[in-house]
């Protein structure tokens, strides 16, 4: 019994040593399964576009996704491995995709489960640049800020928050007849109805 209690007493403190040189450079991490486990971790990228006039937000993500005045014409995405965003541009519509994943993920000592993408998305917009349309569909929350819109179209369970915003035409935020369920909330905007 006394060999037993030494032989599991070495190997605690050895247990003990390994984990903190693990933690030590770094080693906790979260993980997910994807045709075997990989490690998670954030991605950050900035995609260059030309001109837009449109913009299709199809995501559910947990971050904002937010159209804000910029210099250059861009956007910013940051995300995690396991949960990408995409963007593409074509006939003058830029595209953002994030799809809901549903899943388990290993983080420290935690075993949660992920319903959503973890991303924060920044779409860059010019001031000589005017937006016809803004289509939304999934369930984030879409803000606007000091940009040029002329409708909205609410196809999901977004929340859309518009703010800073004088408008030469019409504004009109509609929502989908398959009954999409978001707030809006308007904040300093002004258009002629």
């Amino acid at each position: 019994m006394k060999k037993t209690a030494i032989v599991g007493a070495i190997i605690a403190v050895i247990g003990v040593i390994l984990f903190s040189i693990g933690l030590g450079r770094n080693g906790l991490k979260s993980i997910y399964w994807d045709n075997g486990f990989k490690i998670n971790h954030t991605v950050t990228k900035t995609v260059s576009f030309k001109k837009v006039t449109d913009i299709d937000i199809n995501a559910a993500t947990t971050g904002p996704i937010m159209i804000e005045r910029g210099d250059t014409p861009e956007v910013k995405i940051k995300t995690s491995k396991s949960r990408p965003v995409t963007t593409s541009v074509s006939d003058g519509k830029l595209n953002v995709t994030a799809k809901q994943h549903s899943g388990f993920q290993l983080h420290g000592f935690s075993f949660e489960y992920d319903d959503y993408s973890h991303s924060n998305v920044t779409i860059m917009i010019p001031k000589n640049m005017k937006l016809n349309t803004v289509t939304t569909a999934g369930d984030s929350t879409v803000i606007v800020k000091d940009v040029s819109v002329k409708t909205i179209v609410n196809n999901g369970d977004n929340d859309i928050n518009l703010s800073n915003m004088s408008l030469a035409d019409m504004l009109t935020i509609q929502s989908s007849s398959s009954g999409g369920d978001g707030d809006v909330t308007l904040n300093n905007v002004a258009a002629k109805g």
